[in-house]
């Protein structure tokens, strides 16, 4: 205690404390939960601590049992009288408090609760889901009061900051350490819009900016001005070997249109423009000899793409429950193909090669899901596939590697091998693990996965009906995560089933 705060806060508690030892004696039966790693501050832990309480009472059901049985013995007790239940509620009018009049007309419309009609709990809890998801809202409760007709619906909310920053320090053992700086301003020229900015400041730095703004009458569709920009130096693998390293980075901007289907669902449409470029080490060069002169590849053009998206897991970082759905189809146009060479001495040698490729396409759908068995063990199941066309740039191949956490543009995790250590057209995955919460805060798992590759499309079907040797990768691996208020730390060891060759996938804290 070292402030008069602190002396203050501790004092109000000494009653409370006092009055508990002094009743202690006085009960018949006493029942103490086992409450370790839990703490005063454990807000959003309330169901395990109920399913605690509920564990040790049933070690002494044998006694509740004959005390609900003298209980009895008295007789009948006397009849309760229902308070009036009502399946829904008239709304004839709603208000927001100390909320402009913009703010009033978002928060309504977004909402989807409109006066002059009927709603029931489930419709208003929905509506204030809704209103929370757009993050723009730090507390929101209502009341009702009554009118000649029917009931006012009062809400009492409480803003976000205008603007905010956020910091995150984060370390994986692919990429190395960073730091994300996120800047995020709301209601910028208008009610219901976001600007937002992160950057992740490493050797493989990141960054993404967005402004973003509700629309429609029930702000159900989100337009959006965005950029990507990723570099990286990623290893190159021949035969199982890592050759040397390839610095990739790409750059894109555009427009989209998000329109929400539901509270754990959407459906959107992105039209851009990408520049991506890749340079080759020294080593692949002498591994590699044709590629003696050439210095730079350059991959630029417009593209769009069609997403569908659907989650409802509990927790995006620590899932126990729920299922996710990602189905993204990209179409290039008129991609220019740019080769830059280094020739020594050259007078007369063009040592810039331009070409226009053909339009391409890929498809990928990943699907996720968590089966609980019981309050700490669930089953981690999962499919996902990759399909493209065959003439498409390097960099629209698929990076297969390394586990689920910071994975980048085109990675697939994959327990059992390096990070991009796999680079393929098209794959087939699937996987199943076991998760189990020892103690809060801190989940075991154990993880086998199975993935078919191919850069023919036109082959892959044959390569996963014949079982291809070539082709068919296993993995396994067991690890742990861990729940940290500065984000997961996670574990895990994991190698292939043919090769036992044990790789380590470390992440420490939040990712871009």
């Amino acid at each position: 205690m070292r402030s008069l705060t602190s002396v203050i806060t501790r004092t109000s508690l000494l009653s409370g404390a006092m009055d508990v030892q002094s009743q202690m004696p006085l009960v018949d039966y006493l029942i103490m939960p086992d409450l370790e790693g839990f703490s005063p501050s454990s807000f959003g832990d309330g169901v395990k601590i109920m399913n605690r309480g509920e564990a040790a009472a049933r070690t002494q059901i044998d006694v509740l049992r004959a005390l609900a049985d003298s209980v009895n013995s008295l007789g009948q007790p006397p009849q309760r009288i229902e308070l009036p239940k009502n399946d829904s509620i008239l709304i004839s009018d709603i208000e927001v408090l100390a909320a402009s009049p913009s703010m009033t007309r978002f928060f309504i419309e977004k909402s989807g609760l409109e006066s002059g009609t009927w709603i029931n709990p489930e419709e208003l809890n929905d509506g204030i889901d809704k209103l929370f998801g757009t993050l723009f809202f730090e507390k929101i409760e209502y009341y009702f009061e009554n009118m000649d007709e029917g009931k006012r619906l009062v809400f009492r909310i409480k803003e976000k900051p205008v603007s905010s920053i956020g910091v995150a320090l984060h370390y994986d053992n692919a990429f190395g350490p960073g730091f994300i700086l996120n800047y995020t301003h709301l209601n910028s020229l208008v009610e219901g819009s976001r600007l937002g900015l992160t950057a992740d400041i490493s050797e493989s730095p990141q960054l993404r900016g967005y402004y973003d703004i509700h629309l429609g009458k029930k702000r159900n569709s989100i337009g959006s001005v965005f950029v990507k920009a990723e570099r990286e130096e990623l290893p190159f693998y021949s035969n199982d070997v890592d050759i040397g390293n390839y610095h990739h980075s790409f750059l894109s901007t555009g427009i989209s249109l998000l329109q929400t289907l539901g509270t754990n669902s959407h459906v959107s449409a992105e039209l851009d423009y990408r520049y991506s470029t890749l340079k080759l080490s020294r080593n692949i060069k002498e591994v590699r000899p044709e590629l003696e002169y050439l210095d730079n590849l350059i991959y630029r053009g417009p593209e769009m793409a069609l997403l569908f998206q659907r989650n409802s897991f509990d927790n995006n970082l620590y899932p126990t429950r729920g299922s996710r759905v990602d189905i993204k189809y990209r179409h290039a146009f008129n991609t220019s193909f740019i080769s830059i060479f280094d020739f020594p001495d050259s007078l007369d040698v063009e040592n810039r090669h331009n070409e226009k490729m053909d339009p391409y396409w890929v498809l990928t759908v990943d699907m996720e899901n968590y089966l609980p068995l019981g309050s700490k063990v669930s089953v981690n199941t999962g499919i996902g596939t990759g399909i493209s066309h065959n003439d498409k740039p390097f960099p629209d191949n698929f990076y297969v590697g390394d586990y689920r956490y910071n994975l980048r543009e085109n990675q697939v995790a994959f327990v059992g091998l390096h990070n991009h250590e796999l680079l393929q057209g098209n794959y087939l995955k699937g996987k199943l693990a076991l998760q189990v919460e020892i103690i809060p805060n801190l989940y075991l798992s154990a993880l086998g996965n199975l993935i078919v590759v191919s850069d023919d499309n036109t082959e892959f079907l044959d390569d996963i009906l014949s079982w291809n040797d070539d082709a068919r990768y296993i993995g396994a691996g067991a690890g742990f995560t861990y729940k940290t208020p500065i984000g997961p730390v996670s574990v895990y060891l994991g190698s292939r089933t043919d090769i036992w060759n044990l790789i380590w996938y470390t992440s420490i804290g939040f990712t871009f």
